[in-house]
């Protein structure tokens, strides 16, 4: 949480600059809300199988099974994974870290706050970051990769959309 709002405050004023208030907040929200949604439909592309189960169940068994994978956190395990909720704003601030690669691709980051390296090659770094660890599906990883992966989709289509261009503002 700290970082995303290290983010928001790092990036989101100048894109908000950029954009203009009204713009931002909807280009913040839109980003979110696709971030969720990339979000949903690759949880349930990897966990179809246990959906599958789960719904074959009679509806007083789906209820105690989910009583008791929240009691006790022993249930079945094809159960936890679906009622671990998504809850973040990270999906957004990936969405504002690609705006800000987009619109001043050469502008210095310092990773670490000693390493300069560009903005386009950092969004690239870390969109490539996401990807791999979000392909790896580590089973102890509790962060939305794809969620992130998501933010920057929309942030990229809305701009599409909008027609604005990164040599508008390099």
């Amino acid at each position: 949480m700290l970082f995303n709002m290290f983010a928001l405050w790092m990036f989101g004023s100048v894109i908000e600059n950029t954009l203009g208030s009204k713009r931002f907040l909807i280009f913040y929200f839109i980003c979110g809300l696709g971030a969720a949604l990339c979000h949903l439909l690759v949880f349930n592309f990897e966990n179809a199988s246990n959906i599958a189960w789960f719904t074959q169940l009679p509806k007083d068994e789906q209820i105690q099974a989910i009583i008791q994978a929240i009691d006790t956190n022993k249930g079945d395990p094809r159960i936890l994974p679906m009622i671990i909720p998504m809850v973040g704003a990270s999906g957004a601030i990936f969405g504002l870290l690609f705006a800000f690669g987009y619109l001043f691709p050469n502008t210095l980051i310092y990773f670490y706050f000693l390493i300069p390296i560009r903005a386009k090659y950092f969004v690239a770094l870390y969109a490539l970051l996401e990807l791999g660890l979000g392909i790896g599906n580590n089973p102890g990883d509790n962060v939305a990769h794809f969620a992130h992966l998501g933010g920057m989709l929309f942030a990229f289509i809305l701009f599409r959309i909008w027609r604005i261009r990164s040599n508008k503002y390099a």
